[in-house]
């Protein structure tokens, strides 16, 4: 299994976890569901990468426009931190 250190405290391994994530994106907030977010087993720096937030964006697009047809992605890698 790939750890990955936290970019924080360079001392805690990255865990992932399922959570609720409050997202701004151009003036609206959403609530976005089902965010894998890297949560550091020391310091509690959380962390998310690039393609949960491209995911996100698209989520929020799609609420915007008043056009959500799918529930949000999943991701089975990280089923046991689901919350």
């Amino acid at each position: 299994m790939d750890q990955k250190l936290c970019p924080s405290c360079s001392e805690g391994i990255l865990i992932p976890k399922y959570k609720q994530v409050l997202f701004t994106y151009q003036g609206g907030q959403y609530q976005i569901p089902d965010v894998v977010v890297q949560v550091c087993n020391t310091c509690g720096e959380e962390v998310i990468n690039a393609t949960e937030i491209r995911r996100m964006e698209k989520i929020a697009k799609q609420t915007r426009r008043g056009n959500i047809t799918t529930p949000p992605h999943t991701h089975p890698a990280v089923g046991q931190n689901r919350r």
